[in-house]
């Protein structure tokens, strides 16, 4: 698809991959991308004719995205590629790469997706943003009958419904019938929960639906309504005097409410049974101990019965906390973190100098993040910011109430050991992996370092055979950059914008790239081009830190490189390492224009230009790593 690209003259090229990549940039939805490619291509290519057009995997229908105007021959197909389920056909153009079609095609969707993936998250914000707001204004109740009160009031706002109700069911007696919206209704003539929704809420679903007209919902007036279940037998109703209940986006909302609302309930009722056993301590009126190991052990059960998440923060406190005047200051403490918890996360006061919070339905990372806002609204004290702060999940990081609590005192222990200040999640490799939008970052860059690699491969078979230039390049440069000090994430990096420093010769001309003779004057400015084209592809993936490195792999610390003409410590140092890694792997192969060196007469040359044409602390690194007989150092 590219391979009319090889025509174009370098300014044409960068132009054309411009504009390819800033209306991709603009587009929103498939179609529009679609479209906005096909034109791309048809010019670019030379194209007589296009189609872009996938199988929707739900309807099984052919989804058009985009056509060109010309009809499409029946049987002069002369390049096609396939990219997320969409195929690209094109029509009197000559063979292509099926690299670099994937290389566009990856492009240009990954635009699509990104827009799609950003359009989901502002829908799921705003959805996350009303259930906390509904959850806020029911507050933190004094008990169970308030609780009940301000739990209907809350889902009646939530879904805008005419009336909403809390209807307790066996084993939940201390709460009472309970509905928003009926006036002064005595509780014997309450209606109840329609007939029609019993099936779904034994299997734990959300109901919606008209009532009949004979049930007791109806006489109120009603005419559709939704059921929630709260808990294992107790649900919650709202009623609306229109025929269609809620949109399934809003019953869904109910139903996460409802979730929210039995964590609510429980904690109104737990927290009346709490003062009645003397379960709080004294000083801070948190739950102590006792509690805490009490309620962790429902909360187990609850998140094991329901499979969803459940974390808990083991806080430890600052020295002044347990001094003989420590009580003023651990209030104020205390203040401060409560303020930043949920109604149905469990603060306990476990020991002197540490509290639990337990967190219901949310995350490793999630908590992290928690643990993070807990220590930065501490008092302004100094020893208060010394706040530590350890982190654990079930059932990623624990399979029962106690190992959860035993891995939230190991990750403190580390916090503290490590100066405190700070929060520990008790598994970072499972951190890492948490969030939805990280899982396809990575594979996003995956996919374009996938392609990318197939390119850099593609250009150095354009250039000799056998040789591996760039992934030699890629190898020393990781080496190089672990033997100056980077971290091991950062030689990562280093290592890939070596494997890639050469793909901007892509836009350079075959007879340029495979010439035997000298070069012209000519042919060296179309070449010290593709450092500009490289950079202009990679900006159009996820690996944009390395852009400037492949940019400037050809300067030099005298200041006589291109093509910016920087010098000395103005070149980024990524640059400079790629640039003796690539001299290196240049020098001991044979080229058009001299044989081999051994590498003796290479690592000589290196350091004969050490100063002027590479970084002297770079040449003395290879040394190093030569000396100490790293393998791969020397290309074979």
């Amino acid at each position: 698809m590219i391979a009319r690209m090889r025509d174009l003259q370098p300014t044409e090229l960068h132009d054309a991959l411009t504009a390819l990549a800033e209306t991709l940039v603009d587009a929103r939805g498939e179609h529009e991308v679609g479209v906005c490619l096909l034109r791309h291509v048809v010019t670019i290519t030379g194209a007589e004719s296009a189609r872009l057009a996938r199988v929707d995997p739900v309807s099984g229908e052919r989804v058009v995205a985009g056509a060109s105007s010309r009809s499409e021959p029946a049987d002069h197909t002369v390049a096609s590629g396939h990219e997320n389920g969409w195929k690209l056909s094109l029509w009197g153009v000559r063979a292509v790469p099926s690299d670099a079609l994937r290389l566009m095609l990856g492009q240009a969707f990954t635009a699509a997706e990104r827009e799609r993936f950003r359009e989901e998250l502002e829908l799921r914000d705003a959805r996350d943003a009303r259930l906390d707001s509904a959850c806020e204004t029911v507050g933190a109740p004094a008990g169970p009958v308030e609780a009940a009160r301000r739990v209907a009031a809350a889902a009646r706002v939530l879904l805008d419904s005419d009336a909403a109700a809390f209807l307790p069911g066996p084993g939940a007696e201390r709460f009472p019938i309970v509905w928003d919206g009926l006036g002064s209704t005595s509780g014997s003539s309450l209606p109840g929960v329609p007939a029609e929704a019993a099936r779904s809420l034994s299997v734990g679903a959300v109901w919606a639906g008209q009532v009949a007209a004979d049930t007791s919902l109806a006489k109120y007036g009603f005419r559709a309504a939704a059921v929630a279940p709260v808990g294992e037998r107790s649900s919650l109703v709202v009623a609306f005097a229109a025929e269609e209940p809620a949109p399934r986006g809003e019953l869904e909302l109910l139903g996460m409410f409802a979730e929210r609302a039995t964590m609510i309930l429980d904690v109104a009722e737990q927290a009346e049974a709490a003062s009645r056993l003397s379960a709080l301590d004294e000083p801070t009126g948190l739950y102590n101990a006792a509690y805490f190991r009490i309620r962790l052990e429902q909360e187990a059960s609850r998140a094991m019965r329901t499979r969803s998440a459940l974390s808990v923060l083991a806080v430890g406190l600052p020295p002044g906390v347990t001094a003989p005047d420590g009580d003023d200051y651990l209030r104020a403490i205390v203040d401060e973190l409560q303020g930043s918890l949920r109604v149905m996360d469990v603060p306990c006061r476990i020991a002197d100098d540490e509290i639990a919070v337990i967190l219901p339905e949310l995350d490793g990372m999630s908590a992290y993040l928690v643990g993070e806002r807990l220590r930065a609204v501490t008092t302004d004290d100094p020893a208060s910011s010394r706040v530590a702060v350890g982190v654990a999940s079930f059932p990623d990081q624990a399979g029962s109430a106690g190992e959860l609590a035993r891995n939230a005192a190991r990750a403190l222990a580390w916090a503290r050991h490590h100066g405190s200040d700070r929060t520990f999640l008790f598994d970072r490799d499972v951190a890492l992996g948490l969030r939805v939008e990280q899982e396809r970052e990575r594979e996003r860059k995956a996919e374009a370092l996938t392609a990318l690699y197939a390119v850099a491969s593609h250009i150095d078979s354009r250039e000799g055979e056998g040789t591996n230039h760039s992934q030699n390049v890629g190898r020393v440069s990781g080496l190089l950059a672990r033997q100056l000090g980077l971290t091991p994430a950062h030689a990562d990096l280093v290592r890939t914008a070596g494997l890639l420093h050469d793909v901007g010769k892509l836009g350079v001309r075959e007879d340029v790239l495979s010439k035997q003779a000298p070069l012209t004057e000519d042919d060296r400015e179309e070449l010290r081009q593709h450092t500009l084209v490289g950079e202009r592809m990679l900006s159009g993936t996820e690996l944009g830190e390395v852009r400037s490195w492949v940019l400037h792999h050809h300067e030099r610390v005298d200041g006589s490189g291109y093509p910016s003409g920087l010098s000395g410590e103005d070149i980024p140092l990524e640059a400079r390492i790629i640039a003796v890694a690539e001299a290196l792997d240049v020098m001991v192969h044979d080229s058009t224009y001299r044989p081999a060196m051994s590498p003796e007469e290479a690592i000589d040359e290196l350091r004969r230009c050490a100063g002027d044409q590479f970084d002297p602390r770079v040449v003395d690194a290879l040394l190093e790593l030569v000396a100490r007989g790293v393998p791969g150092v020397i290309p074979g």
